[in-house]
């Protein structure tokens, strides 16, 4: 069986994502920081899920989460969401932004392709 991670997935393009796996008969790992009880709640509609709660930008914790995880497929879907006025937005917002967006994305990223050996990791 092939195996997916999902970085937030508990709502939006992460949770769709999830869901369309699940129907491919894929086994998806359902990540998300905060949202557990709403990963909980998607995993009653996808039967070869697994919730893995973790912060994407916890070196430690991306390590103690994905060790022993074969992965196909990485959807680093995690992010942050900032709603501001545009003039309100600061330097320090559009870091956060970019900091939880892009860049703590390589812990995930580099953990995964640590473990790729032979076989090919699809990242998304």
């Amino acid at each position: 069986m092939k195996t997916v991670l999902i970085t937030g997935a508990s709502r939006g393009i992460g949770e769709a994502c999830a869901r369309i796996f699940g129907e491919k008969g894929w086994k998806v790992y359902l990540n998300c920081r905060n949202n557990v009880q709403m990963l909980e709640e998607l995993q009653k509609d996808i039967p070869e899920s697994v919730v893995l709660p973790f912060d994407v930008s916890d070196k430690k914790a991306v390590h103690h989460a994905l060790n022993d995880l074969h992965i196909d497929c990485l959807v680093n879907n995690a992010g942050v969401s900032l709603f501001s006025p545009f003039d309100a937005v600061t330097d320090e917002l559009v870091d956060t932004i970019l900091d939880e967006g892009v860049i703590k994305h390589s812990l995930v990223n580099h953990h995964s392709l640590d473990k790729v050996v032979v076989e090919t990791l699809n990242i998304v």
